[in-house]
């Protein structure tokens, strides 16, 4: 009786009680090379000896029925062909080796006869493409969703066939101004042209933010706007979505992707600009901590000063982080502390925030600071100058006013909704980066007034 053979499987199918032991053990120690074949049965070979035990016999007490295929056999391969052969189509995939995104993909029975797996193993490899989000399973067939599906691909022609006249727009915070306001906007547009806007927030949850994007297609939204979070983690999410969708405030930085945005670098170097010229000769810049490394925000304003000769150092880069959905104020006092530490009479210095809400909770710190009797008391805005981003409706009702960058969200939202009724009826849609302008509200934080 032939019992091991070529492929990474045990029949145990002609096994009778004699042939197990009492831990459910199968006993191939009694076997030399003539009783392997290259037919059905699987090679241990590859095996550690951490896979048999003192008496030669192979473990098969922890598989269930899912490890077994229809002719008794059970994979003692382990997962590593499974994790070796997903890795190889993942990248085929990504390189189009299969066609383009909204193509149809191969089914599990296909894939089994290629790759000679079993169908267990051929379903395990599927899950894992799709948990990678480059397959997607439409009604009995997958797909490839390795980035937008065109129209006349299979997926495009099948999500058009459910889309509605409704778009979904995505948000990772409802409590923030900036989304609040550019929905309103978005929303408008959107009626006027006979469609509906229905909104979501993911409040910075990266699972969240996922399940709202795949519920968006089943809800069959004809196109997304997103407002994307910050995290990293997100960037295959965004680069593998089948509709259409347009990034609102973020760069994704994927090639087939529009993206409507502030021209952050300039508005940078315009408040670098307004500090230097008031008298401001110490810089510090307040940013998101998951967005530090890709701030252009920040680094037009870094390199706009030092084009003007002045001097920013890079301990002067404070990063903010959240706890529990919150600014964590610890790490901006702490920032302010240090950074504004017996500063010398007549040496200004200037702050600039990534945005609004970073601005006004660092007004705040600086007014209240505790005094102590080394230090004089720095004063809003002749010793300390701050700067933010948004021009949000806090601003102006803060003491004293925040100065800030501002600009239309009408723009934003007409620009955001011709490029998606375009992106929606056009085969041909070209995806691009486009940036509105921006100018600095001078206001009290900065300038004192009379």
């Amino acid at each position: 009786m032939k019992t091991t053979g070529g492929h990474g499987k045990v029949n145990v199918s002609d096994h009778n009680k004699a042939d197990f032991d009492n831990s459910s053990k199968v006993n191939v120690s009694g076997h030399d090379k003539a009783d392997f074949d290259n037919h059905g049965k699987v090679d241990v070979s590859g095996h550690g000896k951490a896979d048999f035990d003192n008496h030669g016999k192979v473990d098969i007490s922890g598989h269930d029925k899912a490890d077994f295929d229809n002719h008794g056999k059970v994979d003692i391969s382990g997962h590593g062909k499974v994790d070796v052969l997903t890795e190889r189509l993942a990248q085929a995939l990504r390189s189009g080796e299969y066609g383009a995104a909204g193509s149809r993909f191969i089914t599990v029975r296909e894939l089994a006869s290629r790759h000679k797996l079993s169908l267990e193993s051929a379903c395990a490899v599927m899950s894992r493409l799709s948990e990678r989000r480059l397959v997607r399973l439409y009604g009995k067939h997958y797909y490839l969703t390795t980035g937008f599906a065109s129209l006349d691909t299979p997926l495009g022609q099948l999500l058009r066939k459910s889309r509605k006249k409704l778009l979904a727009m995505l948000v990772n915070s409802i409590d923030n101004p900036f989304f609040a306001s550019l929905a309103k906007e978005l929303g408008a547009a959107a009626y006027a042209d006979g469609y509906q806007l229905i909104l979501s927030s993911s409040d910075g949850n990266v699972t969240h933010e996922t399940e709202i994007l795949d519920e968006f297609i089943s809800l069959g939204a004809a196109g997304v706007f997103a407002c994307p979070g910050l995290s990293s983690e997100l960037n295959n999410v965004y680069s593998t979505y089948p509709l259409p969708l347009i990034s609102l405030g973020r760069d994704l930085a994927t090639h087939d992707r529009d993206c409507v945005l502030v021209d952050n670098y300039s508005a940078g170097a315009q408040v670098a600009k307004h500090l230097y010229s008031i008298g401001c000769r110490k810089f510090a810049y307040i940013g998101m901590k998951s967005y530090i490394d890709n701030d252009p925000r920040m680094h037009g304003y870094i390199d706009e000063i030092r084009r003007m000769g002045g001097e920013f150092l890079d301990e002067n880069i404070v990063s903010v982080g959240k706890i529990d959905d919150r600014l964590d104020l610890g790490s901006i006092s702490g920032c302010l502390n240090r950074l504004l530490y017996n500063i010398p009479q007549g040496l200004k210095v200037g702050i600039f925030c990534y945005h609004d809400l970073i601005a006004v909770e660092t007004l705040r710190l600086i007014k209240h600071r505790p005094e102590k009797t080394s230090e004089r008391r720095l004063l809003i805005p002749d010793d300390v100058c701050v700067a933010g981003f948004d021009d949000l409706p806090i601003a102006s009702a803060v003491t004293p006013p925040l100065s800030t960058i501002s600009y239309r969200y009408a723009s934003i939202a007409k620009k955001s909704f011709d490029i998606m009724l375009d992106h929606i009826s056009n085969p041909d849609h070209k995806p691009g980066k486009y940036e509105i302008s921006s100018s600095l509200i001078i206001r009290g934080s900065t300038v004192r007034k009379n």
